[in-house]
């Protein structure tokens, strides 16, 4: 399994046209999300 499956799998799953979801909950879905996440603004 691929780390951002679990995101995937939740974002098709969800049944919606858009999903809004903290970085909290995103980073909670994939065990974490990498240092520049917090640092770099494109993220």
């Amino acid at each position: 399994m691929a780390k951002y499956d679990p995101l995937y799998k939740y974002l098709s799953e969800s049944g919606q046209p858009v999903v809004r979801l903290t970085f909290k909950e995103v980073a909670d879905l994939v065990g974490g999300l990498p240092k520049s996440a917090s640092i770099h603004q494109a993220w």
